[in-house]
Parts: structure tokens; C-alpha cells; sequence
């Protein structure tokens, strides 16, 4: 009785050894994301550029991640445009892109990863403040979940300054215009089709 008892404590043993074997087997991953404009505050008609950062690392991760990734960005973003870099030896992300990012199969093996760089154009008529999160989401078992998304959030004003249309040939000042804020540069905003500073209304002036 003693031998069965013995026989039987050997085998729970070395099946519990199996089990731990085979979770190493299957890997451990944690992904996690990051996400910043490096800016506090957007400006109405501008555009601000996130850099996103998506990895699998960690001292305890022992597989490779097969992950999902999903940016939606805001309605005051009017256009979206992205481009990634893999390093590590991850891959399966897209190159470049417009619009929302919606990755399916993100491979990253141990201490790999994924760069995003993606520009919003904010539209004028912008208000509030301007929030966008990204997800990551892995098929294998995450040692975090608390580091698969990021949030980066900005408040937004008006443009910083503004200047009159006053070229029309009455003279009169028609309307106001803003300057609208580029990353490298000050750009000169729109009325009604015209340029700032030039004539806008082919010799009458819009309602001011």
C-alpha cells in the first residue's frame, strides 16, 4: 500500500513538473504600448504628431507576441497619416498608412518592437480637448495587462494669433482670418478661397 502511495506521490510530481514545462513551452509575453505628442496643448487648424511605441519585453517573458494593435483617432483629427518601423526582429506591421491604425498580427519576438509615427490635421473648428488611446492586445498569456494601452491627451485652443483680409478694393476689412500652426513652420490661413492679404472678393468684399 505504502508502494502504491509512494508510486502515485512520484507521478503527481512529475506531472506537475510537465504542466510548468509545457506553460514555458507555450511563452510568456508583455506587451505593452506607449503614446505621446510630446505637447500639451493642440491648436484648433494645426496638427500634432504621436509617436507610438509597442513592445514585448521584460525579464520574465520567455515567447514571442502575436498581437493586435488598434489606434482609432478622434473626429477632430480630419486626416491621419502613419508610417512604422520594426526592430528587433518584429514584423508584421504596416509599412504606411492613412486613417486608423488596425494591426492584426504584430509578431514581436523577446525585446522587440514596433515604432509609430502618425500626423493629425486638427480641424478648425475644433473644441475641447483632444484624447486618443491605443490598444495592444496579445493572443499569448501577458504578464501586465495594465501596460496594453496609452492615452495621450492635450487641451486644445484657438490659433495663436490672426490677422485681417483687408485687400479688397473698397479697402473695407471683410473678415478675420488665423495663422494656422504647422510643425516647422507659420503657415497663412484661408478666407472664403482667398489667400491672406490678397484680394478677396475679385473687387467686392464679403459680408463682414
Amino acid at each position: 500500500m505504502r508502494s502504491l502511495a509512494r508510486a502515485l506521490l512520484v507521478v503527481s510530481i512529475l506531472g506537475a513538473v510537465c504542466f510548468a514545462g509545457d506553460a514555458r513551452a507555450i511563452g510568456l509575453t508583455d506587451c505593452s504600448v506607449t503614446k505621446t505628442d510630446n505637447v500639451a496643448t493642440a491648436f484648433a487648424g494645426g496638427s500634432v504628431v504621436y509617436t507610438i511605441e509597442v513592445a514585448n519585453g521584460g525579464a520574465k517573458v520567455t515567447g514571442t507576441a502575436n498581437a493586435s494593435l488598434t489606434d482609432n483617432f478622434p473626429a477632430a483629427c480630419t486626416s491621419v497619416s502613419y508610417t512604422s518601423v520594426a526592430h528587433g526582429g518584429a514584423f508584421g506591421n504596416t509599412a504606411s498608412g492613412s486613417g486608423n491604425i488596425q494591426e492584426s498580427s504584430l509578431i514581436m519576438p523577446i525585446d522587440s518592437g514596433v515604432t509609430y509615427t502618425a500626423t493629425c490635421s486638427i480641424s478648425g473648428f475644433a473644441t475641447g480637448s483632444l484624447s486618443n488611446t491605443v490598444t495592444v492586445q496579445d493572443t499569448q498569456i501577458d504578464l501586465d495587462p495594465n501596460n496594453d494601452s496609452a492615452t495621450d491627451t492635450d487641451s486644445r485652443a484657438a490659433s495663436p494669433d490672426a490677422v485681417l483680409v483687408d485687400g479688397c478694393s473698397d479697402g473695407k476689412a471683410c473678415e478675420w482670418s488665423t495663422l494656422v500652426p504647422s510643425p516647422a513652420s507659420w503657415t497663412k490661413g484661408l478666407v472664403d478661397g482667398c489667400e491672406v492679404g490678397t484680394d478677396c472678393g475679385g473687387g467686392q468684399c464679403p459680408d463682414c
